[in-house]
């Protein structure tokens, strides 16, 4: 797992000891823009130097305050 996604996990982790999962599905628009249930989010998108998404594909990502986080691409 690279530094990136590791340092994430743990922020997940942190948020989900709360009761609720951070993680949700989104489509990639670009490394800042992701797009979830219609509604384009382009503001606080932080893109995963280690996904290799491309625009239009099924991204995993996590709303950690009121930032996003795209994780990896859904294979």
């Amino acid at each position: 797992m690279g530094g990136y996604t590791a340092k994430l996990a743990r922020r997940i982790k942190e948020q989900g000891a709360g009761g609720s999962s951070p993680l949700i599905l989104a489509e990639y628009v670009s490394p800042s823009a992701i797009r979830i249930g219609g509604e384009l989010f382009s503001h606080n998108v932080h893109g995963n130097p280690q996904c290799d998404a491309t625009a239009g594909d099924t991204v995993l990502a996590a709303q950690i305050g009121s930032s996003f986080y795209v994780i990896c691409r859904e294979v």
